[in-house]
C-alpha cells in the first residue's frame, strides 16, 4: 500500500532539474513518509521545505500545480524489519548525528 506524499519549496529552493519553485509541489507516492523523504533527499539534498499528506494538503495554495512525481516502490512486508537501517540513511542524509 502506499500514500501520497506533497512536497513544497520555499523561495530559497527554486532550482530547473527538476523543476522546482514555491508556486508548485512534487506528488511523491510511497510506501511511508521516512520512505517519501528518503526519495526527496536522494534527488535533490534538503533544497525543499514541507511535506504535506492529503489531510493536510491544499493545492489552492499553489497555483503552478504538480512539477514532478516520484514513485516510491511499495516495501513488502519483509522489508519492514529493515526500519532501522531505513532511519539510518535518513538521519545521515540530513546530517542528523547521535553523538
Amino acid at each position: 500500500m502506499t500514500t501520497t506524499f506533497y512536497i513544497t519549496f520555499g523561495s530559497a529552493h527554486h532550482g530547473d532539474n527538476p523543476p522546482r519553485h514555491r508556486d508548485g509541489w512534487w506528488t511523491v507516492h510511497a510506501p511511508n513518509e521516512l520512505a517519501a523523504r528518503l526519495a526527496v533527499i536522494e534527488r535533490i539534498g534538503r533544497a525543499w521545505s514541507w511535506i504535506y499528506t492529503p489531510d493536510t494538503f491544499d493545492p489552492a495554495f499553489f497555483p503552478a500545480g504538480e512539477l514532478h512525481v516520484i514513485t516510491v516502490p511499495a516495501t513488502p512486508a519483509a522489508a519492514a524489519a529493515h526500519h532501522d537501517a531505513i532511519q539510518g540513511q535518513y538521519e545521515r542524509a540530513i546530517g542528523w548525528t547521535h553523538d
